[in-house]
């Protein structure tokens, strides 16, 4: 088997896998949610992010961005989601995002995707 595709195969059930797990505990929060925005304006999937908010607040809030973790070669921004709304409860704005991964691209792409999001979300001089 290609490498590529064995890497692909390994991920698909891994997320699976996690969704499942996931889904299984029963974990509700009640927050607002905009999913899949795609942040490159590419229609890539590993360029979306989810925005999370408390239910009903449209004030200015602090903001938390999550990077999951997976050593840039696996996982999916969906690892993060609890974690998102927990703090989305308590009053933070969370942006939880994807980015592309390796083999497909190299380290410093990856680092860059993640650093232009980060820049975007700033505020303008």
């Amino acid at each position: 088997m290609r490498p590529d595709l064995l890497v692909r195969y390994t991920r698909w059930q891994q997320v699976k896998t996690n969704k499942r797990h996931f889904a299984e505990k029963g974990l509700h929060y009640d927050v607002e949610e905009i999913r899949n925005l795609n942040y490159m304006g590419d229609g890539n999937p590993f360029h979306t992010m989810d925005v999370y908010g408390p239910k009903g607040n449209n004030d200015i809030l602090p903001v938390v961005m999550l990077s999951r973790g997976g050593g840039y070669v696996a996982c999916e921004k969906f690892i993060n989601e609890c974690q998102a709304k927990f703090l989305a409860e308590r009053g933070f704005r969370v942006v939880n995002i994807n980015y592309s991964l390796m083999p497909e691209v190299g380290f410093p792409e990856v680092l860059q995707e993640l650093l232009d999001k980060f820049m975007a979300s700033l505020p303008p001089k």
